[in-house]
């Protein structure tokens, strides 16, 4: 079996960005600080940096972390 990671459909907010399409809830503020869950932070230069870092490191890593790929 084989799959893709569709892409992430982010909601614009008035002072946020909130990930519409995934498992773990990313939001992302304005000032690059991303928020991924209970309590975790990451401090990003940019919310395109944060985006960049949600969309190619840490969601990818928890696809693989809690899905098992079967071929």
């Amino acid at each position: 079996m084989r799959f893709e990671i569709p892409a992430i459909v982010w909601k614009k907010y008035a002072d946020r960005y909130v990930s519409a399409n995934t498992f773990i809830t990313y939001t992302i503020f304005e000032n690059g600080l991303c928020n991924y869950g209970e309590g975790k932070f990451k401090e990003c230069r940019s919310v395109d940096d944060a985006m960049d870092w949600v969309e190619s490191v840490h969601y990818p890593a928890q696809i693989d972390k809690y899905f098992k790929r079967v071929s």
